[in-house]
């Protein structure tokens, strides 16, 4: 299947300039703590017995199980090294981990847009170049963060593992350093980043959440169930899903899988999806292996996955009562994406307002094989309106859109159930 991202359709218009919801707020931040080592106060004792808090201000991204994950709004270095993205895992009041990113090739490489203007091999020698560039930081960082911590460090360096299927398995370095431990990731090339736990075997079993690990499947199925609500108009939503923002990246595949990986109480995120899925330092999701990173995390989330070239309204109706999300590859068009958003705003002001059932004159804007296609994440249906209610992985899309099953029918073309078991 060739695989075009949605930046490559909106790469002439102005939504594609919306940068990364988080790595933009961060950028953005004129933070005192902006270029300040950080590495004294996240490695006091207090911090982790709760009786002091995080420095800085930090902005909520999402909810996982039972913990919920936040990101400091500024850029500040930890052992001497510049962080790219400083997250925290709070379990409850209970800070659990602080991840610390000083390498990511998503944000290093946006997407790789051909410009018909430059010669082929000046942008062949750009990339190669831009890619030594990185791979030098890439290693001078590691290198110097391994001193450091072997300084730092009470005893000799561990081998570890994080995740139990062989895709999403992380290969780790962990230091002690006292009651904490320091646990390093390196992927050889493509994400650098060090995580802060007094638990040093934190996600060994698996990257689901304990409180979901100690669920039996009929328990889980309860809870996925228990997550959908419907309205007074017929509307059922499943609730807790949130948009993952993929900025000017090749991410919407991961992105749709991260939303539905988080959803499921799996702490993963797309950029180590994006490693996990083989993506290469180009800006492209060519050579990437997708499908079998879907087929990875739905085994780690303790579901099974059923893949289909055809979206079927019946069997997407039932998963969807049962609270488990549809991700969609499907033809887009830039026009008709503007009917989508034109009709949210529409029902936003009117909810009684509906699609009306497709023509002869709809069905011609509706997008071709010659089209790109991108992935979304269906969270909802309304019987008697035929409407799927669905989520993309693009800032400030909070609120589900609408489209008429018929017209999904006829644009998708893989169709990912999620499914318990």
């Amino acid at each position: 299947m060739k695989w075009i991202i949605i930046a490559a359709v909106m790469a002439s218009h102005p939504l594609a300039a919306i940068p990364n919801q988080i790595i933009g707020g961060v950028a953005q931040a004129n933070s005192p703590l902006n270029g300040q080592e950080l590495a004294g106060p996240l490695l006091q004792n207090d911090l982790w017995q709760g009786t002091s808090t995080l420095p800085g201000e930090w902005q909520v991204e999402n909810q996982i199980a039972a913990t919920r994950t936040s990101h400091l709004l500024a850029r500040p270095k930890i052992f001497g090294q510049d962080v790219v993205l400083l997250r925290a895992t709070h379990r409850g009041e209970t800070l659990e981990s602080v991840t610390a990113t000083f390498a990511d090739a998503g944000s290093y490489f946006p997407y790789l847009k051909q410009n018909p203007r430059v010669a082929i091999e000046v942008q062949r020698q750009e990339l190669l170049e831009k890619q030594k560039q990185f791979r030098e930081l890439y290693t001078e960082t590691y290198e110097k963060l391994k001193e450091d911590l072997a300084q730092r460090s009470q005893r000799k360096a561990k081998e570890s593992r994080w995740g139990s299927s062989r895709t999403l398995r992380a290969e780790l370095i962990v230091y002690d350093l006292g009651d904490l431990h320091a646990v390093l990731f390196s992927d050889n090339g493509r994400l650098l980043r060090l995580t802060l736990t007094r638990d040093r075997d934190l996600y060994r079993k698996g990257w689901l959440d304990q409180d979901r690990l100690e669920m039996s499947r009929s328990e889980l199925a309860s809870h996925y169930r228990d997550q959908v609500q419907v309205s007074e108009n017929g509307d059922h939503l499943i609730d807790g899903i949130r948009s993952v923002p993929q900025g000017y990246r090749p991410y919407c595949g991961l992105n749709s899988l991260t939303m539905a990986a988080q959803y499921f109480g799996l702490h993963l995120d797309e950029d180590w999806l994006a490693v996990a899925g083989k993506f290469q330092n180009t800006g492209s999701a060519a050579g990437s292996n997708m499908l079998t990173l879907y087929n990875a995390t739905a085994r780690e989330a303790q579901l099974g996955l059923t893949r289909e070239t055809q979206f079927k309204w019946t069997k997407a109706r039932s998963l969807l009562q049962s609270g488990l999300p549809v991700i969609v590859w499907r033809r887009f068009d830039f026009r008709r994406n503007q009917t989508h958003l034109q009709f949210s705003r529409q029902h936003a002001q009117d909810p009684t307002s509906q699609l009306p059932e497709p023509d002869a004159a709809d069905r011609a804007t509706w997008p071709g094989e010659k089209h790109p296609v991108h992935a979304s994440v269906i969270v909802g249906f309304n019987d008697q309106r035929k409407e799927l209610l669905f989520l993309e992985s693009w800032a400030g899309q909070s609120v589900p859109r609408r489209m008429r099953y018929e017209e999904l029918e006829a644009t998708a073309t893989m169709v990912f159930y999620f499914e318990g078991k």
